[in-house]
């Protein structure tokens, strides 16, 4: 099982090391108005309303004033400085108002009579400024609401490697969003070499983890409290900041399943021959078939071999190599007699009885008992070597 891909494959970033177990904060159920490039991702059926807030802002000579670091007195200062200043948002270059929400979460709201698109849920703001606050802890350079070349893309927090140039972008999505509209945005990040990670507030079945879209369940509301948290899948609950934390720095792993594990396999289970009595290893299907009528899920029966013929080629090519390596596998052809079903039978390696593959026993398609053997190279392994892959983490600081 390979664990070697992470996240962002670049060196580890050394510049701060944050401690793990900061700060948590907080969020709700809800959801955001997504930008325009998101149009198949609808605004979420939230009670809260959606306001354009953005968490960066630039005065007339370039300065950045980002909302999620500053620190009080600075905050104060930019009250009553922001109009000298020109402040305009990073959406949209429009003019913005520094502002403190009733729970103190700072951020830059618009001025009135300002129209812009980029609208989000105060939950989806907070949850983002999380993400930005860990990530500058990390000595990264964290831009919000950025825009891609030629606004091909929007991300909620993008991060750069001050000194190594790499970047990834970490994207929010609170409101149902289709998979393969996440896959499209995800492939417009990766066209201008950014690496995306998407933290969601829904489920989606059809996905499985995979190196190119790094995705993971975030859960808005801790004990009742609006602390958003992302969900492992094991009933531990990592703060937004800590996962970001991990993520960054390299602590974010894909356990995936060994390659052999993922190829073309012939599955045996040990028998007798009922006429010679000798033992044999009985062929009884294929694993990672192609997906078909004959083969849901990718199992193939043997017996229904015959009726894919691709697979029925390369079985075929594969029989010597198999024999040489397993020379008690029964082989598949077809009946004998010609009034026979079309199904194929397996004929015992010693004395080539024929072998039923009808209504096998339970002790057969054991898959405790069961061997496989790939057709590509014939390399034995057995079925509790596969495995689903998954995300995973560990809560706790590296050690110093």
């Amino acid at each position: 099982m390979s664990t070697a891909t992470l996240f962002l494959d670049k060196p580890a970033i050394r510049l701060k090391q944050r401690s793990i177990g900061g700060r948590g904060s907080s969020t709700s159920a809800s959801g955001r108005t997504p930008a325009p490039e998101s149009s198949l991702c609808p605004a979420p059926a939230s009670g809260i309303d959606s306001l354009a807030m953005p968490l960066l802002a630039f005065s007339t000579d370039g300065a950045r004033f980002p909302a999620w670091s500053m620190t009080e007195a600075e905050w104060d200062a930019l009250k009553v400085t922001y109009r000298d200043l020109g402040l305009t948002a990073s959406c949209c270059s429009t003019p913005v108002v520094p502002v403190v929400s009733s729970r103190g979460w700072r951020f830059f709201r618009h001025a009135p009579g300002t129209n812009c698109e980029h609208r989000e849920s105060p939950e989806h703001i907070v949850a983002k400024t999380l993400a930005a606050r860990a990530a500058e802890g990390l000595g990264l350079t964290v831009t919000t609401e950025a825009r891609g070349p030629d606004g091909r893309w929007r991300a909620d927090v993008l991060v750069r490697h001050p000194t190594r140039g790499w970047g990834g972008a970490i994207e929010i999505q609170m409101s149902r969003c289709a998979l393969d509209e996440i896959q499209r945005r995800q492939a417009a990040y990766a066209a201008d070499g950014v690496r995306g990670a998407w933290l969601i507030g829904f489920s989606l079945p059809d996905y499985e983890p995979h190196r190119d879209l790094p995705l993971f369940q975030l859960v808005p509301l801790r004990d009742g409290v609006l602390a958003p948290w992302i969900d492992p899948g094991d009933g531990r609950q990592t703060p937004i900041s800590d996962f970001v934390t991990l993520l960054l720095s390299r602590r974010v792993h894909l356990h995936e399943p060994a390659a052999h594990t993922l190829s073309l396999s012939a599955v045996a289970s040990p028998s007798n021959c009922w006429k010679c009595f000798q033992n044999q290893m009985l062929l009884v299907s294929f694993v990672n078939a192609p997906f078909g009528m004959f083969a849901p899920k990718g199992w193939l029966l043997a017996k229904d071999l015959a009726k894919v013929p691709e697979i029925y080629a390369a079985y075929r090519r594969a029989v010597p190599m198999l024999l040489r390596t397993v020379p008690d596998l029964s082989v598949l052809r077809p009946p004998r007699h010609a009034e026979a079903k079309p199904e194929l039978q397996g004929y015992c390696p010693a004395c080539d009885a024929p072998q039923s593959l009808h209504r096998l026993s339970q002790a057969l398609l054991d898959p405790a008992r069961q061997r496989c053997w790939s057709l590509s190279d014939g390399r034995e392994w057995s079925l509790q070597e596969r495995v689903r892959p998954r995300w995973e983490w560990q809560s706790e600081p590296e050690p110093k």
